[in-house]
């Protein structure tokens, strides 16, 4: 057992069994708590809005999705971040979850290629990652305090 305290609390959301179990692996072995639920309904019986701590959540899974775990949070005025994860974004996605909270989508694929890895798909700021400019930088918005 490790004497050095965790840098911070990670809830992961995904129904893929072996998506939870990798991401908790490599989170915890960068001294992360982490939970993880197999559905968005169990992580909102569960959560708590007063633990400081940040979700991925993935976009596609049975029941509710994550856009609409994205709505209900916001529903709550839910100040938790969140990443998005899926194997199934594309550009589109990824602008209206911006659009709604200034939210991130990190697609393991698009078009069916890696993106940023040999051959594939380069969307955004053409490194093979979709590029947001955080709401303080953007024009005609107040700066977050």
């Amino acid at each position: 057992m490790s004497l050095i305290p965790k840098k911070g609390n990670v809830y992961v959301v995904d129904d893929d069994e072996a998506v939870r179990d990798s991401l908790q692996w490599l989170l915890e072995g960068k001294d992360y708590r982490v939970r993880c639920f197999e559905s968005a309904e169990a992580f909102l019986s569960r959560y708590d809005a007063r633990e400081v701590a940040c979700l991925i959540a993935d976009i596609r899974m049975g029941g509710m999705t994550g856009m609409e775990l994205q709505e209900k949070l916001i529903e709550r005025q839910s100040p938790l971040p969140i990443v998005f994860i899926t194997g199934h974004g594309d550009v589109p996605m990824a602008v209206e979850s911006m659009k709604k909270r200034r939210a991130g989508l990190h697609p393991e694929t698009l078009q069916g290629r890696p993106v940023g890895g040999p051959g594939g798909t380069h969307a955004g700021n053409g490194q093979g990652r979709l590029r947001h400019t955080p709401a303080s930088r953007q024009p005609g918005r107040p700066a977050l305090q």
